[in-house]
């Protein structure tokens, strides 16, 4: 593992978790257009989403949705635009500012370390969502060979609190504790 990540050249990370409830949909630009504001200095963005409870559905721009359940991981490793949203065929109105002042402030902490959006309907989803900055020059193998999105569905079978569980519910709790990790 410490191979992979030499060679991958992680440079920063972000994320923070969302609690959502029917119906919400965040459409996120190109990587390229918020990465200075979240990761400055990183050459490339890579964006992922962890389902805890409940479920999603995110897609790349034009392409097919795919259903996201708890302890399912969503991966954009191009820097793609994408949306996810409580059902398929929502779009989102926000304006392009609005979204991109949205990663500025999460960036800088002065927005809420939960964040809460949605109509409050009943279908609900908690969702990790994350960005890690890598370096792309001259060459990074890893990012290269990977496709353009990456659906890691939970294992069938797997507990409640397995693995990647216990990471990400370790990773919050650090988040919260406001010092380093």
């Amino acid at each position: 593992l410490s191979d992979v990540l030499r060679t991958v050249r992680l440079t920063g990370a972000l994320f923070f978790p969302m609690d959502v409830s029917s119906p919400w949909v965040d459409e996120v630009p190109a990587a390229a257009e918020f990465a200075s504001l979240v990761l400055p200095g990183a050459q490339h963005v890579v964006s992922y989403h962890i389902v805890r409870e409940g479920g999603c559905w995110p897609a790349l721009r034009d392409d097919d949705p795919v259903r996201l359940e708890a302890g399912d991981v969503f991966v954009v490793p191009h820097g793609q635009p994408y949306w996810m949203a409580s059902a398929p065929g929502l779009r989102s109105r926000a304006p392009r500012a609005e979204v991109l002042e949205f990663f500025r402030l999460m960036a800088a902490t002065t927005a809420p370390l939960v964040v809460t959006e949605g109509g409050g309907g009943p279908e609900r989803a908690q969702v990790v969502c994350g960005f890690l900055g890598c370096d792309v020059r001259p060459f990074n193998p890893v990012l290269e060979a990977l496709p353009r999105m990456l659906h890691l569905r939970r294992r069938r079978g797997a507990a409640p609190d397995d693995r990647i569980s216990r990471l990400v519910d370790l990773a919050l709790a650090e988040c919260e504790e406001r010092k380093s990790g």
